[in-house]
């Protein structure tokens, strides 16, 4: 095994492959989504693992990737690089958003689909989704340096496309903004967004709505885990 997390193992595959294998109570609709998302991206030239096919393997679902050596970018923030590997967090992030695709689901109809899991439903948090800006950015969802390998030549390749969507370049940036500071990196968060020439006040309507999903997530799980 070389890696596990909360919706699936990463084991090898044959030579220069891995399977990325979802645990039985992932959703079938989440996995194929994952793998239209890796697709389009990998259409668009963005820098992520060239996505093969979807497999039935151990009575599980799995997609085949192409293996990417290296270390995740987080292993290296602490260090005497720790600016250089921000400079390179900002620019891969820039590059990503500065595509765009119409054949992506759109981040309010992802939203949706995780509120759609809960019994609890808020008609006017789903009014307020309905009402945010539309787009067609390629968005990540869950951009942060967990889901970004440094190959040994110094090249960064994304990971993880569960969460992909397509919506306005600004929320892309809120929900990094968002993630990094739940995970007790506010200082990181701060100095990302500051490289990034956002203000904390021009992603204020998508912070609002990213904290209010956030409880829906601690209740159900991430959207992509559960049937």
């Amino acid at each position: 095994m070389i890696g596990k997390g909360a919706m699936a193992e990463v084991i090898e595959y044959g030579k220069d492959k891995v399977c990325k294998l979802f645990y039985e109570d992932c959703s079938e609709e989440f996995i194929k989504l994952e793998y239209k998302n890796a697709i389009e991206m990998y259409k668009n030239n963005i820098t992520i693992p060239k996505p093969f096919e979807i497999i039935n393997l151990q009575n599980r679902k799995g997609i085949i990737y192409e293996r990417i050596y290296g270390k995740t970018l987080s292993h290296f923030l602490n260090g005497d690089n720790k600016n250089k590997m921000l400079e390179l967090f900002v620019d891969l992030h820039r590059n990503m958003l500065s595509h765009h695709s119409k054949n992506m689901l759109s981040y309010k109809e992802f939203i949706k689909k995780i509120l759609n899991r809960s019994s609890n439903k808020n008609h006017d948090f789903i009014k307020q989704i309905n009402m945010l800006p539309d787009g067609t950015n390629i968005c990540h969802g869950d951009l942060h340096p967990k889901n970004i390998i440094i190959k040994s030549d110094g090249t960064a390749v994304i990971i993880d496309f569960t969460s992909a969507c397509c919506g306005p370049f600004l929320c892309d940036i809120a929900r990094t903004f968002f993630i990094l500071n739940t995970d007790n990196n506010s200082f990181l968060a701060n100095e990302y967004l500051e490289k990034m020439n956002v203000l904390e006040t021009d992603i204020k309507e998508y912070i609002n709505v990213f904290e209010k999903l956030h409880k829906y997530e601690k209740l159900i799980g991430k959207a992509n885990i559960k049937k």
